[in-house]
């Protein structure tokens, strides 16, 4: 019988506690909000539906076997299996009594500027690649590829590490890694042996996505532990710090106390928000020591996910980069005319170039899309300028000033072939001397436009040369 009161164990796991009625409507609790659920028995099973206006809404497989419910359920691409433990009110009580409560945030106060990341960051984080299966030998074997490849010195430096691999805390309040990772200052001493750059992953919370140990209430001290292991650069994700601060003044302040604790470690640290551009973040990113900021929720290795981030129009920031997300190139769902879309894509954005696949899988070609020097380029322009967009002959086109010419994409988003000519006046450019299509390498008669036809999905990348 599912009827009744649960608690998920767990640090702050994204459910911590089940109601249902007998009636089979209930609630849970999501990292702080209360989130209406349906429960439908089948098979001797139970499927609990949330709301469709959930932080996640989820379909999760549930069983009971006594006094202990099972919940099955995907979430941000990782599978969890948790337990809950039947309870009555007073236990229910005692549960929410003895849950971590919100440090008040710090009052508000500019960060200073840390120097760091003056291009965008270019590297590989282990997420989709490997989930929650990182070890210290399976990042080893990725620095090495990343080596062989060729993709280190093609710019790809920074390794980071995502969730999974804390370990708890010992007496005095350090952070532990767990057994996956016996020693991180020599995984770190190793990384910098390849002349590649050490990421580690943490949250302003007291869980991370995957209900790992966060920073919460540790940030100084957790900010010098990472510093003592050689660490580059910090990815910090917001999850379980939903439940304890809910506006503005009390996100930054979450930040700040990181951002202001990296700096006094000691060490230079980039620092990675990742809020998914809640309250306009790249109006204040900055100022809470950050380097970069994601603007958009996770991106996920389909067309859709990448339309949609990709061609959203975020404020540009004053200092910093907008993150637009992971590059999703050699994850396989996509084809290389749709990978090399969105790589061109982040490099009109000057977004951080981040792979997440597992680069002892790449094939030759995502290669070549992923290691093309002068789309890196554009990317990394020093200018940095904001594309202006353009709705031509049903194409998009975007233009990107550079600090020497400027690189125009046209991109077809539609489900059709579609040929085209553009005028160079339509966008607002005077006739070049000289124009190189990127993907290619072919240079072109300059004439008076840009012509050709592209495939459903498909781009165009150009350089000009004035």
């Amino acid at each position: 019988m599912i009827a009744g009161d649960w608690i998920v164990r767990g640090i702050y796991p994204v459910i911590s506690s089940v109601h249902i009625g007998e009636d089979g409507a209930g609630h849970l609790e999501m990292w702080g909000d209360e989130v209406a659920v349906t429960a439908e028995s089948a098979e001797g099973r139970y499927v609990l539906q949330t709301s469709a206006d959930a932080p996640f809404p989820l379909t999760i497989d549930s069983t009971v076997e006594g006094d202990l419910l099972h919940l099955q359920f995907r979430n941000v691409g990782v599978f969890f299996d948790l337990t809950a433990d039947r309870a009555d009110l007073e236990q229910l009580a005692a549960y929410r009594a003895s849950r971590p409560i919100a440090i008040p945030a710090p009052a508000l106060a500019d960060v200073p500027a840390n120097g760091l990341a003056t291009s965008p960051p270019m590297g590989w984080n282990s997420w989709f690649g490997l989930r929650l299966n990182v070890t210290d030998a399976s990042v080893r074997e990725i620095a090495d590829a990343l080596v062989s490849t060729g993709l280190r010195d093609a710019g790809y430096t920074f390794v980071n590490i995502d969730d999974g691999w804390q370990g708890g805390r010992d007496l005095d309040g350090t952070l532990l890694p767990n057994r996956g990772f016996p020693d991180m200052p020599a995984l770190g001493r190793h990384l910098h042996g390849l002349e590649l750059r050490f990421g580690i992953y943490s949250s302003p919370g007291p869980a991370t996505c995957a209900d790992y140990t966060g920073s919460f209430g540790h940030e100084e001290r957790d900010a010098l532990t990472f510093a003592s292991w050689g660490v580059d650069y910090l990815k910090y994700d917001w999850c379980s710090a939903h439940a304890f601060y809910r506006t503005e003044a009390g996100m930054r302040g979450a930040f700040q106390r990181m951002g202001a604790a990296l700096q006094a470690s000691g060490r230079p640290i980039i620092f990675s928000l990742c809020q998914y551009g809640t309250f306009d973040v790249p109006r204040w990113g900055g100022s809470v020591g950050g380097n970069l900021w994601r603007v958009s929720s996770d991106v996920e290795d389909s067309w859709e996910s990448i339309e949609a981030i990709g061609f959203a129009e975020p404020r540009d920031p004053d200092t910093g980069w907008n993150d637009l997300d992971m590059l999703q190139i050699g994850l396989g769902n996509l084809t290389i005319v749709e990978y090399r879309t969105q790589m061109t894509m982040w490099a009109m954005r000057s977004a951080p170039l981040i792979i997440s696949c597992d680069p002892r899988d790449l094939t030759e070609a995502e290669v070549q899309v992923l290691t093309n020097r002068n789309v890196i380029a554009i990317d990394q322009d020093p200018l940095a300028a904001t594309p202006t967009r353009h709705r031509v002959n049903g194409l998009d086109v975007w233009v990107k000033p550079l600090l020497s010419g400027a690189a125009v994409s046209v991109i077809n988003r539609t489900s059709d072939v579609v040929s085209a000519r553009i005028n160079w006046d339509d966008l607002g450019l005077v006739t070049p001397l000289r124009v190189v299509d990127l993907w290619t390498g072919e240079y072109s008669d300059p004439g008076t436009g840009w012509n050709g036809g592209l495939q459903p999905r498909e781009c165009s990348l150009v350089r000009l040369t004035f």
